[in-house]
């Protein structure tokens, strides 16, 4: 296993589209963890949330969080995981953020809620602020037949 420089970081983040954020839920309880499309900047993290569930409820006040993408696609796999402090967008940094989703996030086919129509569907924007950030890979090898017979 090898740690990655911050540019290849940068560039695998700028090259992925969903990833898995962990939100706090309180003390004493498991996180949350949300499967999402994102965007990088290089500064920050940008989610879009179209609904009034459980992640909205979470992310009310700014909270620390987490955010893990990976890619196993390959004989070279890679992951980042990054920590900082998520919360709402400002209006003066929305077209931004919607400029950098726009840029590599992977949005699903359906981006209502629950079948909820378009219209109705309330539109939120997020940033996890980049405070610490890692990324590892390593070089997959097959494993010998025979290797895990016990």
């Amino acid at each position: 296993m090898q740690r990655m420089e911050r540019g290849a970081v940068d560039d695998f983040l700028s090259e992925q589209g969903t990833g898995v954020l962990s939100l706090q839920t309180g003390a004493g309880e498991a996180p949350y963890p949300v499967p999402l499309s994102f965007g990088y900047d290089g500064e920050a993290i940008f989610f879009h949330s179209g609904g009034r569930g459980r992640k909205n409820a979470l992310v009310s006040e700014p909270t620390a969080a987490s955010f893990v993408v990976y890619d196993d696609s390959s004989e070279v796999w890679r992951s980042v995981v990054v920590a900082g402090t998520l919360a709402a967008v400002s209006a003066e940094r929305a077209v931004e953020g919607y400029e950098v989703l726009s840029e590599n996030a992977a949005f699903p086919p359906d981006v209502t809620t629950w079948g909820e129509p378009l219209e109705t569907t309330p539109f939120e924007l997020f940033a996890l602020d980049v405070e610490e950030i890692e990324g590892r890979r390593f070089e997959t090898r097959s494993v010998p037949d025979g290797f895990l017979a016990g």
